[in-house]
C-alpha cells in the first residue's frame, strides 16, 4: 500500500519494500541479484523494528516496463540498483511505477549513480533519492527515514530539496567490519527467490572481499574511497560456496576485483574445487585474477583448471606502450614475467587469453599495432580480447577535465548482448555506453584502421583461419606478425576480391560504431545472435563456400610478401594446404591424410607449446581426424564451434603427424 505520512505505528508487514537489479537473460539462465539481495539482508538484521517490514520478490528479468512496474506497484519504497547495462530499463520501470503509485519511495544507487549527480536527478524527477558508494548501511537509513523523509541526518546521498535546492550529503566511511553485512545466501533471502522460480538456472555471484589497491583511470574501482580491500570472513565464504553447491549452481562469478591478491585467496579455490567434488557443483569459477600476484594467480588458475573449472586463465594487460600505462594509471606486470606465465601456463596445457583495451590516452595507431605483434610474438596464440574503451561516469577517466586533456571523444552506443537475442523490452528502453572512438592520439580514422587490424588479427591469427602459415613465416622467414596482419589490409578488389571485401566490411562496421551502432553484428539466419564481428566474417566465408577463393588470395599475397622481404618459403604452400584442411565445417566426417615435404605440423606445434623445433625439410604425413566430432546441419556447428569454443577457439580439427 502506499505510505501514509500521518499514520505513526506501522502493523507487522505493512511496509512494503521492492527491489529492481536487472541483468540480461544468458541462455535462459539469470544470475541471482546480489546486490539487492544484501540490501534486504542488512534490513533485515538491522532494522530497529524488522517484522514491520515485507519484501516482494525482486525484479531481475529484462520484462516489459508495464509489467515490472504493476509487480512494484504496492511498494512503500522501491530501491533499483543501477549498472551501464540496466540503468534505461529501471529508469522506465521508475518513472512508470510513480504513476502508478505517487507515494511509493524510489531510491537508486549503484555503480550508474554519477557522482555529478544534480543533472540526472534534475532529469529524472521521479526519483526521490540516490545513494553514493556502498549501499547497505545508507539504505537502511533510508528506510528508517521514509516515512518522515527527513533526510537530514543520513550520509551518503543526494536529493532535490522541496525548494528545489540539490543537496548532496557528505560520504560515510566504507565498512571495514564485512561480518556486519549479513548473507542473502545464509539467511534464507535466496532460498525464497530460487523456490518462487523453480524453472529458472540460476547464475551465482559471489564477493569475498571489497576494494582495490590500484587506481586505472578506466576503472571505477580505482577511487581512492575504494583503495583499500577488506575482507568477508573465510567461514562465510565456504558457506556461501556449500549453498551456492548444493542448489547446483553452474555458473559463479567472483566479484573481486583481483582475486589472487590475498594468500587465502587460494584457500578458497581449493574450496571450490572440494565442493565440486562433494556436490558435482560449480562446473566453472570465472575470476579477475590480480595482475600483481603473478605466482599465486598461477596456481589458482593451474587448480582450477585441472578440476575443470575453468576455460582459461586471463591475462589482463590493457596495453604495453608505457606512455598510455602512466596515463591511465597503471602498472602491469613485467612482459618478462608475463612470458613466462604464458610459458607455464602452455607447458600445464591451460589455455590463456589477454585483455587489450582499444581507445585509451596517448595510444596511437604504431603502438596498438606494435602492441599486438608483441603480445602474439611473445607467445599469446591463443586469444586477445580486443575492448573498446567505454567511459564510467564515476571513473577518473569520466572526469570533464580528464577528458578534455586527452581529448575522448565518445559516441553514445547502443548495449547488445554478445550471443544473446534481443530481448522485447529492449525496444522499450535501450541501454547505451560512452564508446571512445578517437583521442588526441588517435583520430577518427585511425581509430577505424586499429579497429580493423583488431578484428583482422582476430579473424586470421586467433580464429586459425591463417594461423599456422603465420607462425611459420614469422618463425622461419623473420617476417613480424604485424606485417602478416596488414598484408589483408587494403587490397585492391579487382586482384583479391574476397579480402577485399572483409576489409571494407571491417571498415564500415567500425565506421557504423562511430555514428553509435551496436558493436556487435546481429544475425537473423545465424541463431539470431549478436557475434563479434570477426566471428561474423569467419562464419560468412564458411557459411558461404568461400575458404577456397580465400585461401587462394591469401597464399598469392604471402608468397608476395615474402619475396619482398627476399625470403624463400618453399613450405608455404603445404603449410596452408595443412590449415584449410584443419577447419571445422559441418557435413565433413572423413580423416584425410595430408602430405608435406616438411615437418609443418610438429614445428607449428612445438612454437605453440614454447619449444620450438627447427622446421626441416622431410617427407610427412598429418592425418585430420574429422570423425570425432561431427556436425550434420549449420546450427550445431555454430553453436558447438563459433559460440560454445569461443574463448578457446577451437577451431581447427586435432592432427595427427604419422
Amino acid at each position: 500500500m502506499p505510505m501514509d505520512n500521518e499514520k505513526n505505528q506501522t502493523k507487522y508487514g505493512d511496509v512494503a519494500v521492492g527491489f529492481v537489479q536487472i541483468n540480461y537473460e544468458f541462455s535462459g539462465q539469470y544470475y541471482l541479484p546480489l546486490s539487492v539481495g544484501m540490501l534486504e539482508a542488512y534490513l533485515k538484521k538491522h532494522a530497529e523494528r524488522p517484522g514491520q517490514y515485507r519484501f516482494l520478490s525482486p525484479v531481475f528479468k529484462r520484462d516489459k516496463i508495464e509489467q515490472a512496474a504493476r509487480h512494484l506497484a504496492d511498494a512503500d519504497v522501491a530501491a533499483f540498483s543501477v549498472y551501464e547495462w540496466n540503468v534505461n530499463l529501471s529508469l522506465a520501470i521508475a518513472r512508470r511505477l510513480k504513476t502508478l503509485n505517487p507515494g511509493v519511495l524510489i531510491v537508486f544507487g549503484g555503480p550508474q549513480v554519477p557522482d555529478r549527480v544534480e543533472p540526472f536527478l534534475r532529469e529524472h524527477g521521479f526519483i526521490d533519492i540516490v545513494c553514493h558508494g556502498e549501499g547497505e548501511q545508507v539504505f537502511k537509513a533510508i528506510v528508517d527515514h521514509a516515512r518522515d523523509r527527513d533526510w537530514a541526518t543520513v550520509p551518503s546521498v543526494s536529493y532535490l530539496r522541496a525548494d528545489g535546492v540539490c543537496e548532496s550529503h557528505s560520504r560515510t566511511s566504507r565498512v571495514t567490519d564485512l561480518s556486519q553485512l549479513p548473507s542473502p545466501f545464509l539467511d534464507g533471502t535466496f532460498d525464497k527467490l530460487v523456490s518462487e522460480y523453480p524453472e529458472i538456472k540460476w547464475l551465482g555471484l559471489l564477493e569475498t572481499n571489497r576494494g582495490c589497491p590500484f587506481s586505472c583511470a578506466f576503472c571505477e574501482w580505482g577511487a581512492k574511497a575504494m583503495n583499500q580491500v577488506y575482507t568477508f570472513g573465510l567461514e562465510r565464504v565456504r558457506a556461501e560456496l556449500d549453498w551456492l553447491a548444493r542448489h547446483k549452481i553452474e555458473f559463479i562469478f567472483c566479484c573481486d576485483a583481483n582475486f589472487g591478491l590475498l594468500p587465502r585467496d587460494l584457500e578458497i579455490a581449493e574450496y571450490v574445487v572440494q565442493a565440486k567434488m562433494r556436490h558435482g557443483y560449480p562446473r566453472t569459477f570465472s575470476l579477475q585474477g590480480s595482475k600483481n600476484a603473478p605466482e599465486r594467480v598461477y596456481e589458482i588458475q593451474k587448480l582450477l583448471s585441472k578440476n575443470g573449472l575453468n576455460k582459461g586463465a586471463l591475462l589482463a594487460l590493457q596495453s604495453v606502450f608505457p606512455e598510455t600505462l602512466d596515463l591511465i594509471s597503471r602498472k602491469n606486470i613485467s612482459l618478462e614475467a608475463f612470458d613466462e606465465l604464458q610459458r607455464r601456463f602452455k607447458r600445464d596445457g591451460i589455455d590463456t587469453f589477454t585483455d587489450i583495451i582499444l581507445g585509451l590516452p596517448g595510444e596511437t595507431f604504431d603502438s596498438f599495432a606494435d602492441g599486438v605483434e608483441r603480445i602474439i610474438a611473445n607467445g599469446q596464440h591463443n586469444r586477445i580480447q580486443f575492448n573498446n574503451l567505454s567511459v564510467l561516469s564515476n571513473s577518473i577517466m569520466g572526469a570533464p577535465e580528464y577528458r578534455r586533456r586527452h581529448g575522448l571523444v565518445t559516441v553514445r552506443s547502443e548495449i547488445t548482448n554478445r550471443y544473446g537475442i534481443q530481448a522485447e523490452s529492449s525496444e522499450e528502453a535501450s541501454e547505451y555506453q560512452d564508446l571512445v572512438i578517437a583521442t588526441v592520439t588517435m583520430p577518427p580514422e585511425d581509430w577505424v584502421r586499429a579497429r580493423s587490424f583488431a578484428w583482422m588479427a582476430m579473424l586470421l591469427h586467433f580464429d586459425k583461419l591463417l594461423q599456422l602459415p603465420f607462425v611459420l613465416l614469422n618463425t622461419n622467414a623473420g617476417i613480424g606478425y604485424r606485417a602478416l596482419i596488414e598484408a589483408f589490409m587494403n587490397r585492391p578488389s579487382d586482384a583479391y576480391p574476397v579480402t577485399a571485401g572483409i576489409y571494407k566490411f571491417f571498415e564500415e562496421k567500425a565506421r557504423d560504431i562511430q555514428r553509435g551502432n551496436p558493436e556487435y553484428c546481429h544475425a537473423p539466419q545465424w541463431l539470431n545472435m549478436w557475434w563479434m564481428t570477426d566471428e561474423y566474417s569467419f562464419i560468412k566465408l564458411c557459411y558461404e563456400k568461400q575458404l577456397d577463393s580465400f585461401y587462394r588470395e591469401a597464399g598469392s599475397l604471402l608468397r608476395e610478401l615474402a619475396e619482398r622481404r627476399g625470403a624463400q618459403v618453399p613450405w608455404l604452400e603445404d603449410a596452408m594446404v595443412l590449415n584449410l584442411s584443419l577447419i571445422k565445417l559441418p557435413f565433413q566426417s572423413d580423416a584425410p591424410e595430408i602430405a608435406s615435404g616438411f615437418n609443418i605440423w610438429e614445428h607449428y606445434k612445438s612454437v605453440l607449446d614454447g619449444n620450438p623445433m627447427p622446421l626441416k625439410p622431410q617427407a610427412c604425413r598429418c592425418r585430420v581426424d574429422r570423425t570425432a566430432t561431427k556436425w550434420s546441419n549449420w546450427d550445431d556447428w555454430l553453436r558447438d564451434v563459433i559460440w560454445f569454443g569461443n574463448k578457446t577457439r577451437t577451431y581447427l580439427y586435432n592432427c595427427e603427424a604419422l
